[in-house]
C-alpha cells in the first residue's frame, strides 16, 4: 500500500479504556475476564500468576461473587498491569479500605460510633468491628450506607 491510501481498518482501541460491552458498572467477573485476555494469559496462567488455584479463578470469571478478597484482586491487577480500581466494583473497592472509608464517612458526618449505629440501625459492636476490620461489611450494609439499600 503507498503512503497516500488510507488502511480500510485503522486500530483506535486504547488499552485503558473498556469496550462498550465492559463498562465501570460491570461486574468484577467481566472486568477480570477482559483484563485476563487483554494481557494474554489463560486462566490457568493467570492463577498461578494471582496466587490462587486455577478453579477458583474460574469461579472468579464465571459466577457472580459478592466478594473477592483484596489482597488477591490487588495481585490481579499488578499481574493485569491495570489499577485496582480497572477490575473492581465499588463494594469490593469500598472493602478494600472498609475501615478508612467508614470512618471518614462517620467523621464527615460528625458522628461517634454510637451514633452511627443508631442511624444505621445496627449494633455499636458491629460499627466498632468493621471500623476495626475484625469483621466484613456486607453488600447489604454497604448499599444502605451508600443509600441505595433498604
Amino acid at each position: 500500500m503507498c503512503r497516500s491510501e488510507k488502511p480500510l481498518y485503522m486500530h483506535r482501541f486504547s488499552p485503558t479504556h473498556l469496550p462498550c460491552h465492559v463498562r465501570d458498572d460491570s461486574p468484577v467477573k467481566d472486568k477480570l475476564r477482559y483484563r485476563r485476555k487483554q494481557a494474554a494469559l489463560t486462566q490457568a496462567q493467570a492463577a498461578e500468576r494471582i496466587g490462587i488455584d486455577r478453579t477458583t479463578y474460574i469461579r472468579w470469571e464465571s459466577e457472580e461473587l459478592t466478594y473477592y478478597p483484596a489482597n488477591k484482586l490487588e495481585k490481579a491487577a499488578e499481574v493485569f498491569g491495570c489499577s485496582l480500581c480497572d477490575i473492581c466494583d465499588r463494594y469490593n473497592m469500598f472493602i478494600s479500605k472498609q475501615s478508612e472509608h467508614l470512618k471518614t464517612i462517620r467523621k464527615s458526618l460528625s458522628l461517634t460510633q454510637k451514633e452511627f449505629a443508631d442511624i444505621l440501625g445496627v449494633a455499636y459492636d458491629r460499627i466498632k468491628a468493621w471500623e476495626q476490620d475484625r469483621v466484613r461489611m456486607s453488600r447489604k450494609w454497604f448499599l444502605r450506607i451508600e443509600g441505595k439499600g433498604g
